[in-house]
């Protein structure tokens, strides 16, 4: 039974050390928001307004994926073992889901959104 316990907290304790490695930081540089708000001004996005309601949230996450697609139309993935920040993929002028999705995401955050 003893060997059965410490197998069991030996696998959640991997478990939790491969969560921890594996985790995204998802905090914006000044980079970030320089590219960003590059990409917000290259498409006309403007930006959320600190109190909007649901409907307006919804309009912006929708206007925000039409500004990173116009920004990345090419459906082409960045190089392996490249970084895909929001300046990579606003540089390349490409990229697949996971590339788009990661300037998406930070986009979100510049504009109070989580």
């Amino acid at each position: 039974m003893r060997r059965l316990f410490a197998l069991l907290a030996l696998g959640l304790l991997a478990l939790l050390a491969a969560l921890v490695y594996s985790a995204v930081d998802n905090r914006l540089s000044d980079e970030d928001r320089q590219y960003l708000n590059k990409l917000m001004a290259d498409t006309a996005l403007a930006p959320l307004p600190p109190a909007a309601d649901a409907n307006a949230e919804l309009a912006f996450v929708i206007d925000a994926q039409r500004a990173v697609q116009q920004v990345a139309p090419v459906n082409r993935g960045l190089p392996l073992g490249q970084p895909r920040e929001p300046k990579d993929l606003y540089l390349a002028r490409y990229g697949l889901c996971y590339d788009r999705s990661r300037m998406l995401e930070k986009l979100l955050r510049l504009n109070g959104l989580e």
